[in-house]
């Protein structure tokens, strides 16, 4: 089962940039306890806990949190069920609450709402916090159709253990017969302590080829990745996208 929470918060104009994901991560981090802490740090190969920031001009700001394992989510529920506000240390500032929504996905579920979607030939995605991806020690600037569902398929073998995502054959199968139509994405810089990762935000539309049923799998890893996130840092806030 994979858990969200999305926390409605209020937020000063100033503090509306990409130095403050990373920050969030280190209040939650201080938020649950310290044997919760630890078993993120030495416990998984990949980190089950996603948080991101989405800033939203006309609505209230939000702070996502996604869990992918059973036991954190129930400590997250704990701590987040009467929220107080946020602290954040380095500004010495409160964030408010004002609403929490916790909602958990089954797979299962996930997997035939995708394969229910019928005919789908061209999907947009909207990636709203800076994504990126790094090889041979160097980061991308811009999208590549085998880096990007290369890290959603692991990600969904490292959480979810009835079905096997990732292998070579696939991923190449994949890369040969996904493109991208268009996009209109812009570069920017993500701050997480040490650096500034050079990344992209903005919108991009896939276009799917191949057999129906391989075109809906795909939508399924879309849908999936959208609640990941995508590339490096998605713990620290970066990746988060979603499909229109």
């Amino acid at each position: 089962m994979m858990a969200q929470f999305q926390l409605e918060i209020e937020l000063d104009e100033h503090m509306r940039t990409n130095q403050l994901g990373s920050v969030f991560h280190g209040a939650l981090m201080e938020m649950l306890p310290s044997s919760a802490v630890n078993k993120l740090h030495d416990g998984f190969s990949y980190h089950p806990l996603k948080q991101r920031l989405i800033f939203q001009r006309e609505d209230k700001d939000v702070w996502e949190i996604v869990s992918f394992d059973d036991a954190l989510t129930e400590q997250l529920t704990n701590v987040l069920q009467r929220p107080e506000p946020i602290h954040i240390k380095h500004q010495d500032v409160h964030v408010p609450v004002l609403k929490v929504h916790e909602r958990t996905y089954d797979i299962d579920e996930l997997l035939n709402e995708s394969f229910a979607e019928g005919d789908i030939h061209y999907v947009t995605v909207h990636i709203l916090t800076p994504m990126s991806f790094k090889a041979n020690g160097r980061y991308s600037l811009f999208p590549d159709v085998r880096k990007f569902f290369r890290s959603i398929m692991l990600q969904f073998d490292a959480f979810v253990t009835k079905y096997k995502m990732y292998d070579r054959d696939t991923l190449d199968f994949i890369a040969e017969q996904i493109h991208i139509a268009n996009d209109q994405l812009k570069s920017t810089r993500y701050y997480v302590e040490g650096g500034k990762i050079p990344s992209f935000t903005g919108e991009m539309t896939l276009q799917l080829n191949g057999p129906i049923h391989f075109r809906q799998l795909l939508l399924f890893l879309l849908h999936f990745g959208s609640f990941s996130g995508c590339g490096v840092k998605t713990s620290l806030g970066m990746g988060k996208y979603i499909v229109l």
